[in-house]
């Protein structure tokens, strides 16, 4: 059955999703939407979650190509505007997403520490914490971390698959 339209149901995150939602449409899609996220980023995204519940086989076996053609307008219609514009200017920041990161055990760059661990953010551009002798203290740092960060979850769109009736 071909796909008619997605519609936007919802903004937030698991959390705050109305249980309403798991009930009345099925199937629905949701992706992740930071506050730098243009357009097309969140395009992007959706094409490939439709992809992955439309076509999961495909998905899976990397041969979802052939389809982006197909659900192009349908993706563009969803998430309107020029491609190049903020897709939701009310987007909260992302999850901190901190883990391990593992220093260069180059002794010039690093003097003692060099082969020890910091704990970056999620994007790994942020150093969030000192170094540590090992990953496991590491590791409990950056668990420490995620588990205090106000915004743990992803913001998401979450969107309704609908399909065409079939005609009788």
């Amino acid at each position: 059955m071909p796909i008619h339209r997605l519609s936007l149901v919802f903004r937030g995150r698991l959390s705050a999703v109305p249980t309403v939602l798991w009930g009345r449409y099925a199937p629905i899609a949701s992706i992740s939407v930071a506050p730098d996220d243009t357009v097309a980023d969140v395009r992007e995204r959706l094409m490939c979650e439709l992809i992955r519940i439309v076509h999961p086989g495909d998905w899976q076996n990397d041969h979802d190509g052939a389809w982006a053609p197909r659900y192009l307008a349908i993706v563009d219609e969803a998430v309107p505007g020029p491609a190049s514009a903020i897709a939701d200017p009310d987007a909260p920041s992302p999850p901190l997403a901190a883990e391990p990161w593992p220093l260069a055990p180059d002794p010039e760059a690093y003097g003692e520490q060099a082969g020890w661990w910091i704990v970056v953010d999620g994007t790994a551009e942020r150093e969030l914490s000192p170094a540590f002798p090992t990953r496991d203290l590491a590791e409990q740092e950056a668990e420490r971390l995620n588990r205090a960060d106000p915004h743990a979850e992803w913001y998401r769109h979450w969107f309704t698959v609908e399909y065409e009736e079939a005609e009788a």
